[in-house]
């Protein structure tokens, strides 16, 4: 008998969500170099159901130099039978270094982490058994059963809660050059200071489900400077989206309006209509497709120029690979100003952007977790800025910007997350270059 039908021939059993019987047997097959009398007198423990027994022979066959894949496996099962969690999960995940054992190390990694209590590290081991099990189509469907069963659980548990949700973040920091962050209107400042920031943002499904529903959406936002208080930013909005499947595609289109404010003043409001759609396809990758149009008017005369229109296009791939999540997108922006005229000067405000960005995020434990983005983008304007009758060419810019986060979980809600940003602007005004370097510690909360 070999390998494999040794493992699988009681898959034909109903299965039950984690049952230990199902993938939790003893490998007797001596044919990966697990040759000796103590891995044998192991497994005829194991089969008699002395546990305990069968891992003195199989810690036997160890310091007797056999350290393949087999051994390991059978002391994972021997451990997680004896409620040994800790042990088995370690020896599991040696047994899943060689390629033909990775499938179904991973899948009992799953019931181990299951059994420790953490649902969310069970299903990514599920996950990882069938990306590892593609050429087994019985563990493949196993594992996809069991991350049914458990992510069907979760989400009665979260029923209640599940029309609602959002995140509350208060974070405080220091950048080194503090510029006026909105696209619209930039000013630096050459000047450093530590700054408060508060963001919170709610989803209200006020009818309909996952599928098809109708959601309400809002946020509000502010950030207070110690010194350069004129770099004060408050931002609130509120949206209405609808979202139904149409074939393959998930679609989401909505109306939002926006309310931002500068230094305690007016600056701008503006109504966006945004339309998306995301197809998944070959199972880890997802496709995006979003466009949006946004209406822009000043509140204060003094940003006259900055009203009219935005519209963006994007497209993303996103692909999730075990515990590593990638994204990689372009956004085409395309604006139509009013711009400033005065007299014989003129300075166009209505730019052509194109911006390319990655992202990457992955889980390296429980805990936990890192995020890396990468942007750059080019702005080139659509009108040459001319000063007192001077033609001084076409305003353009290239800005790079790297953002790095780690982040620990202190509970499923609660989360504090350390951030690096570097923004570097190179253009042919001298006036709009800068290099700007920010690091923030926040606390988040989710709900």
């Amino acid at each position: 008998m070999n390998t494999n039908s040794s493992i699988f021939f009681h898959l034909k059993k109903r299965v039950k969500i984690l049952s230990v019987a199902l993938l939790l047997s003893c490998i007797s097959s001596i044919s990966l170099g697990a040759e000796s009398e103590a891995f044998a007198e192991g497994v005829t423990r194991f089969k008699s159901g002395d546990y305990s027994s069968a891992i003195k022979q199989f810690e036997k066959a160890r310091n007797q130099g056999n350290d393949s894949a087999a051994l390991h496996y059978n002391l994972g099962v021997s451990y997680y039978k004896t409620g040994t969690y800790s042990k088995a999960e370690s020896h599991f995940k040696k047994a899943g270094n060689d390629p033909e054992f990775k499938g179904l190390a991973y899948y009992n990694l799953g019931l181990v982490t299951f059994k420790k209590g953490d649902k969310q590290s069970a299903v990514r081991w599920f996950q990882r058994s069938q990306d590892a099990a593609q050429d087994n189509t019985n563990l493949s469907a196993l594992a996809a059963r069991q991350i049914n069963k458990l992510t069907r659980q979760e989400s009665k548990i979260k029923k209640h809660t599940d029309n609602l949700s959002g995140f509350i973040t208060i974070g405080s920091g220091r950048d080194d050059n503090v510029n006026r962050g909105n696209d619209d209107v930039t000013t630096v400042s050459n000047q450093a200071d530590r700054y408060l920031d508060f963001y919170a943002t709610a989803n209200y499904r006020f009818s309909g489900n996952r599928k098809t529903g109708n959601t309400i959406k809002a946020s509000i936002g502010a950030t207070r400077y110690n010194n350069l208080d004129r770099f004060d930013e408050t931002l609130t909005n509120v949206g209405l989206y609808h979202h139904r499947p149409l074939s393959d595609w998930k679609t989401r289109y909505g109306i939002h309006y926006y309310h931002n404010e500068l230094n305690g003043r007016g600056f701008q409001k503006t109504v966006r209509f945004q339309m998306r759609a995301d197809k998944n396809y070959a199972r880890i990758h997802r496709l995006r497709l979003q466009y949006e149009y946004h209406n822009i008017k000043d509140i204060d005369p003094l940003y006259a120029f900055t009203a009219g229109s935005r519209q963006r296009l994007r497209i993303e791939n996103s692909s999730k690979l075990s515990f590593t999540r990638a994204r990689i997108g372009y956004i085409l922006e395309l604006n139509n100003r009013d711009d400033f005229e005065q007299g014989d000067t003129f300075t166009s405000h209505s730019p052509t952007r194109h911006t390319l960005y990655a992202s990457l995020t992955s889980s390296f434990n429980k805990n936990w977790s890192g995020r890396l983005d990468l942007e750059q983008r080019h702005s080139k304007y659509n009108d040459d800025n001319i000063a007192a009758g001077i033609n001084l060419g076409t305003r353009k810019y290239d800005r790079t910007r790297i953002t790095a986060r780690l982040m620990y979980a202190v509970s499923k809600s609660l989360e504090i997350e350390a951030r690096y940003r570097r923004s570097d602007r190179d253009s042919n005004v001298q006036s709009r270059k800068y290099i700007s370097n920010i690091t923030q510690l926040s606390l988040n909360y989710y709900f």
